[in-house]
């Protein structure tokens, strides 16, 4: 089946971006040959810049990889650990299983991340150990509200968080040598949440792609006043 995005509108400053339903592995290559860049999809905080900006209120996979073992707590990490055409094949082959992607050794290395970062503000932290176990309640100030949505984070909750807190639905796992899967955004039009265990990855579920604005692509618009260069 042939997959291709649909460019569905621009942000300012930040780039234009793509829609596209279907597996992982067919996004990543469709946004490549649009022009997206690496890591292809957004991230938590892109997601909100996407939302705030008016362009589609949808809901979206990301590029933030929860981790996890057994009778650990779950790990955030903003290294996109998927985001490429043979990491994302391996995550649908195990998903088609009803399994998550097992990496042995990747929760203690992602955890020593989190703990060599541990002085930094949550902000410019690539990993972050969440504090409880199980589902819970993410607050606007909250360390995860921070690590995950940045500079996006209070302007987010002001328009689209009614009730102060984002729910977070979180990965378990029985493994002992560690699972990695992706971060999915639930659209506000419903309930804002956040969503660690979907098992999705070989489905036609929706994404944002993102061509990021380049320093290069800014100064040549800013100077002409031409748009973005077309799809090709």
């Amino acid at each position: 089946m042939a997959y291709e995005s649909k460019l569905i509108g621009k942000v300012e400053g930040f780039g234009e971006i793509y829609r596209l339903a279907a597996p992982l592995p067919e996004q990543i290559e469709d946004f490549q040959r649009a022009g997206c860049q690496a890591p292809y999809l957004p991230d938590v905080e892109e997601t909100a810049q996407i939302r705030l900006a008016g362009v589609s209120q949808d809901y979206t996979r990301t590029s933030i990889v929860p981790v996890a073992v057994r009778g650990a707590k779950t790990i955030l990490t903003k290294v996109p650990l998927l985001m490429n055409p043979i990491m994302a094949r391996l995550a649908v082959i195990a998903h088609r299983k009803g399994a998550y992607l097992e990496i042995p050794g990747i929760y203690d290395v992602v955890k020593q991340i989190a703990e060599q970062e541990s002085e930094k503000e949550p902000e410019d932290k690539t990993a972050l150990e969440l504090l409880h176990e199980g589902n819970h309640y993410i607050a606007r100030d909250s360390d995860v509200a921070r690590f995950l949505l940045r500079k996006q984070r209070k302007p987010y909750f002001k328009e689209f968080v009614p009730s102060g807190t984002i729910s977070l639905e979180n990965l378990q796992t029985d493994s002992k040598q560690g699972v990695v899967n992706y971060l999915w955004v639930g659209s506000p039009r419903g309930r804002s949440y956040l969503y660690c265990g979907s098992r999705y990855l070989e489905d036609d579920g929706d994404a944002f792609g993102v061509r990021r604005v380049l320093s290069g692509e800014a100064s040549a618009k800013n100077s002409s006043g031409n748009s973005l260069t077309d799809r090709v």
